[in-house]
């Protein structure tokens, strides 16, 4: 079993009456550890022998057995904090909420998952035998994406079908709630139509799940086009040079819609020169 390497612990695992409940510290290490070895559906192999072999190589033998880590996959499944089922002679584990805690999370990046689907629903005896109950199968999450069962919920007041369309995907494809979409209808009011649904495509581009980043993005925006314009306010609108009190030295425009720095020679002429010269003043 490979470690994935980059899977997130969310902080509130510590706050979790599920994991508290578990019977020792080490059945709720073996279950944080479990985590990065988590295929792209939060799926993994139910085996207690290896899992125990995977989890705790230097300690099989010593003071981890089979026996044990069956005993912690018992109690995990009995928690709800996992489904333990088994499909053919093969055993195998999900974390149902594994989507839930893994912000940013794109699965097409990854290898497809190897791992027979799970239980649609959880039940108290475990492993559960889907060879002895098929119609437990939980259908693939493709099958059913596409199979519109209710009306579309209209719009709301300031949100465009375009914008409505990136706010879905940044929630993975999921329509958030009134506090969120009245966060995007003030951001419309705020910053415009066009700079917000640019903001949100670059929260799709990066994979972004919050719309705390659009918002993040859009006043990083305004802030910054507030300090071009003031700097370009204080540039000189004609020939005559202007002493910028930020660079300690005289400016005149160059003649490209910019301005360059200059100083002024013992014959009272103003000639370009570098930064430095101009902040040394006459020659």
């Amino acid at each position: 079993m490979a470690s994935r390497e980059k899977r997130l612990l969310h902080g509130k695992i510590t706050q979790s009456l599920q994991v508290h409940r578990l019977g020792s510290d080490t059945s709720r290490l073996a279950y944080t550890w479990l985590i990065p070895f988590l295929d792209c559906e939060g799926r993994a192999g139910g085996n207690p022998q290896l899992l125990a072999a995977t989890l705790f190589p230097w300690r099989v033998g010593v003071d981890i057995s089979a026996e044990m880590m069956e005993g912690f996959v018992r109690e995990w499944h009995r928690e709800q904090l996992v489904i333990w089922y088994k499909k053919g002679d093969a055993l195998w584990i999900v974390f149902p909420t594994f989507f839930d805690h893994q912000t940013g999370f794109d699965k097409r990046k990854e290898p497809a998952s190897i791992v027979p689907e799970p239980p649609a629903v959880w039940e108290a005896v475990c492993p559960i035998d889907l060879d002895a109950h098929p119609e437990k199968v939980k259908p693939p999450r493709k099958a059913v994406e596409n199979v519109p069962t209710t009306l579309p919920e209209p719009l709301p007041a300031g949100i465009s079908t375009r914008l409505m369309e990136k706010v879905e995907t940044i929630y993975r494809g999921k329509r958030p709630g009134a506090r969120i979409l009245g966060q995007v209808a003030a951001d419309v009011q705020t910053y415009g139509e066009p700079a917000t649904l640019e903001a949100a495509c670059r929260a799709v581009e990066h994979n972004a799940h919050a719309w705390k980043y659009v918002s993040t993005c859009l006043s990083n925006d305004a802030q910054q086009t507030l300090r071009e314009t003031e700097h370009k306010a204080t540039l000189p609108s004609s020939n005559e040079p202007l002493y910028i009190d930020a660079y300690k030295c005289y400016v005149r425009p160059d003649g490209q819609g910019g301005w360059a720095p200059v100083k002024c020679t013992e014959q009272g002429e103003w000639v370009l020169a570098t930064l430095e010269e101009a902040q040394r003043g006459i020659d």
